[in-house]
């Protein structure tokens, strides 16, 4: 079955679009870990039995594309079954970051700080909280008779590395607020400034 999760986009690629005018765009890959919602079991409801599954996605590949105005970036994002929208406030050391799925209803705010360390290479620290979403279906017999769109809501903190304004690496930490899980982010950026 394939899978549509939501979750919060990198911070480190919203930074680097303060070093570009116009348009941009960029590609990444984000890997997943923790206790993430995924898996099937069966469950006997009645007479019936009902195959349950959670898919919430641990490896997947997206791009943005951004438009940069000076202190301000907005943009489009795509992954595997998300379509987000990006904008806030950047600057060379602070950043708001706001981000909206257009089809999941999954949303988020993130403060991030920025250090330059030389002139090529910056380290950035993030705080999130958002709205997070991943894919509840139940299967009785040979058609789904229910998929959904399970949310929960999460905070979490972030690093990243970046070199040239132009190619990330980050981490990012979350817990999930009515339950005990943790997720685990690492993404890998690459910003083109055609």
């Amino acid at each position: 079955m394939s899978s549509c999760s939501m979750h919060p986009p990198s911070t480190a690629v919203f930074m680097n679009t303060y070093d570009t005018q116009g348009f941009s765009f960029d590609g990444y890959y984000r890997h997943s870990s923790g206790d993430l919602q995924n898996g099937k079991w069966e469950e006997d409801v009645t007479t019936d039995a009902v195959s349950v599954w959670n898919s919430e996605d641990a490896d997947i590949l997206g791009m943005d594309l951004w438009y940069h105005v000076p202190y301000f970036s907005a943009g489009f994002s795509a992954d595997w079954g998300s379509i987000y929208w990006n904008a806030g406030f950047v600057s060379k050391y602070l950043g708001v970051q706001l981000w909206y799925a257009i089809n999941q209803k999954g949303f988020g705010l993130a403060l991030i700080e920025q250090y330059p360390l030389l002139s090529h290479i910056k380290i950035g620290l993030s705080e999130h909280i958002s709205r997070n979403v991943y894919i509840h279906s139940e299967q009785e017999c040979c058609t789904f008779a229910d998929v959904n769109e399970r949310p929960y809501y999460e905070i979490g903190v972030g690093g990243y590395v970046s070199f040239f304004s132009r190619f990330s690496m980050e981490f990012r930490y979350g817990n999930e607020l009515e339950s005990a899980n943790n997720r685990f982010y690492l993404i890998a950026g690459v910003l083109f400034d055609p």
